[in-house]
């Protein structure tokens, strides 16, 4: 590693990369106001402008500052797309085209389950720039200042809304349930004419036992008295 760089891995600031393509002078000045915004608010941004040459080789370089990186920051362009898919013609692009294919096989290896590759777009960026496999992430649009709020505070762990410590169970009594309503009983007796009862009713039965045998399951119906 050149000695004109050093990295602080034991650093307490937030270490961000920014990945992005060489589209034109403009768009690699945009994106060095960008890092040097970060930088200046306090996380340890780095990108290929800050170097003119190193003795490891660009791809090292490039494959290094991916792993070195808490948060790497895609700048979705359209020629981004193309190269990060490896669709640009020979010869162009193979930057990007590289760190495409480390980021590809990183989130492979983690089955996507990472916040540490961002999409961002400039004012002039479309989403439909933004590769697909990194749609599912978080994107931020540079050019609003509260998307850029939301990106510091995600990058600096300082969110929003602050979770509260958790408290204790509230005790709550059982809800009470109303009193059933009063159930009326009703019984009736049917009176029974002793001189023509009714067929089956239980004197009838006795006399029909009677006539038939003085003697039924043990009890005597003549004249003794029935014990039960």
């Amino acid at each position: 590693m050149n000695t004109n760089e050093t990295i602080n891995n034991d650093s307490d600031a937030p270490k961000v990369f920014i990945s992005y393509s060489h589209d034109s002078q403009e768009h690699k000045d945009r994106v060095l106001i960008f890092s040097n915004r970060l930088r200046a608010e306090g996380i340890d941004c780095n990108i290929d402008q800050y170097r003119e040459s190193l003795d490891e080789g660009w791809p090292r370089w490039m494959r290094n500052q991916l792993e070195w990186a808490d948060f790497v920051l895609v700048v979705c362009t359209e020629n981004y797309y193309r190269r990060f898919w490896g669709q640009e013609v020979s010869g162009k692009g193979q930057g990007v085209t590289w760190e495409g294919a480390i980021i590809l096989q990183e989130l492979y290896e983690t089955y996507q389950k990472t916040n540490k590759f961002i999409p961002v777009l400039f004012p002039d960026g479309e989403s439909k720039n933004i590769p697909e496999i990194l749609r599912s992430f978080s994107g931020y649009r540079l050019e609003i200042n509260e998307e850029y709020e939301k990106l510091y505070r995600l990058i600096t762990n300082q969110p929003a809304a602050q979770k509260p410590p958790l408290g204790k169970v509230v005790d709550l009594p059982p809800r009470p349930l109303p009193p059933l309503p009063p159930r009326e009983r009703q019984q009736t007796f049917e009176e029974i004419d002793s001189e023509n009862p009714n067929p089956g009713t239980a004197q009838n039965i006795h006399q029909d036992i009677r006539n038939n045998s003085g003697f039924v399951n043990g009890i005597n119906y003549g004249n003794q008295t029935i014990n039960y």
